[in-house]
């Protein structure tokens, strides 16, 4: 009912301001994975250390639960999902949230065959998780279409399907907290640039009357793209570089044009995509997501790109790739050899107390605001089987369940 009433709530509001109206259309009970509840009717109780522990939910009973929170507060909400067949408790703690940042200033320019570079010049390589998978999803998804709509068959093997998209989503999760983590923990200033995922994963099909070309090949890079998550990843570095109180800009791509522009002078030149080298009339010479990565840095940090700097360490030796290293430490492509011959990354920028720094907008300098109160999800699995990660996950435990009616028919869905 609480639903419907908002559902309702917002058409009226609609209605009186004039947007676009939609009347509140029915909804399947499929549609809802869950419940929530407010500040009554659950109760979490960690064990000593904050972890794991015993979750007591209204008319269910106590339920044995694993995983737990990084930073323990105010327990405000708790919500009860079901997916791919497992059970999860995702609970809402006003806390402090608390997080060490680094001493280097760091460009980071994403993209999809690394998936992210840094001023620096070291490249942090794309996983393609879904490419990992992508034959068993189509595999299972062949045997959901050839199965009898409403049976028991299409039920367990549409659940297949969920199961892959659900470790799909895990694995790539757990890679984005990693990657953010880590760049939020060696950072004391982050710039990169402002990305739009709608615009950059558009549909080249085009209409009728002029049809588009390379649609094949456009859709294959824009499901390339947001494998790599892009949205959700800003979303997280912003979060974490605000609980480390490391700002945080996002340079506009309209104005800056980090791809096109050379780090060394500022000068704009267009680049078609296979273009992955910048070479400019100056000297400089370097990897291209490199100097998108410099040029976001120079104007998050002067306002302006040009000269931000040297042209000496910007130039490559004999028209050879400068140094370029992983992030986990390997030599990768165009690595340095005996002699010098191939020009060193610029040193990491380390910034002094009183550096001033000048944000592109207003909304840029959000992560530079002092950090206060805010209230951070945590999430629980619970699952009556499989094994889990330790990301803050509590699982219930079929045996740990009160006998009742309701507290059966739970456990026999899961």
């Amino acid at each position: 009912m609480k639903r419907v009433d908002l559902a309702y709530q917002a058409f009226f509001r609609r209605v009186r301001t004039g947007g676009p109206v939609g009347f509140p259309r029915f909804r399947a009970w499929r549609d809802f994975p869950g419940w929530t509840y407010t500040q009554t009717g659950w109760r979490w109780t960690p064990r000593q250390d904050g972890k794991h522990g015993r979750l007591a939910l209204a008319n269910v009973g106590s339920i044995r639960v694993r995983g737990g929170a990084r930073t323990l507060g105010r327990m405000k909400t708790c919500t009860i999902l079901r997916r791919a067949g497992k059970w999860y408790a995702s609970i809402v703690l006003e806390c402090h949230p608390e997080r060490r940042g680094g001493t280097e200033a760091l460009g980071l320019d994403w993209g999809v065959a690394h998936f992210a570079t840094l001023s620096d010049g070291s490249t942090i390589e794309n996983p393609r998780l879904l490419e990992r998978d992508l034959e068993k999803l189509a595999a299972a998804q062949q045997v959901l279409a050839r199965k009898k709509r409403g049976s028991r068959r299409r039920a367990k093997a549409k659940l297949a399907v969920h199961r892959l998209h659900e470790k799909i989503r895990n694995r790539r999760a757990h890679f984005l907290h990693q990657v953010s983590a880590d760049l939020v923990a060696r950072a004391s200033f982050l710039a990169t640039e402002k990305l739009a995922t709608k615009n950059l994963t558009r549909s080249a099909a085009g209409t009728v009357e002029e049809p588009g070309s390379n649609v094949a090949q456009k859709a294959g890079l824009n499901r390339a793209i947001l494998d790599t998550a892009p949205a959700r990843f800003l979303a997280l570095l912003r979060y974490k570089a605000k609980e480390a109180g490391v700002p945080f800009v996002e340079v506009d791509t309209k104005t800056a044009k980090p791809s096109q522009t050379c780090p060394a002078c500022g000068a704009v030149a267009k680049k078609e995509l296979a273009e992955r080298v910048h070479r400019c009339s100056c000297g400089a010479e370097l990897p291209r997501d490199q100097a998108a990565a410099l040029v976001c840095l120079g104007v998050a940090l002067t306002g302006d790109a040009r000269g931000a700097w040297p042209l000496a360490s910007l130039r490559s030796a004999g028209g050879r790739l400068r140094s370029e290293t992983t992030a986990c430490g390997g030599q990768g492509r165009g690595a340095a050899a005996p002699g010098g011959e191939v020009g060193s990354p610029p040193p990491p920028v380390c910034l002094p107390q009183n550096h001033t720094m000048l944000p592109v907008s207003p909304s840029s300098s959000a992560g530079a605001r002092p950090r206060g109160r805010r209230k951070a999800r945590r999430e629980a699995v619970l699952p009556t089987a499989g094994s889990l990660r330790n990301d803050a996950m509590l699982p219930l435990s079929p045996g740990d369940v009160a006998n009742d009616e309701d507290d059966q028919l739970l456990v026999e869905d899961a």
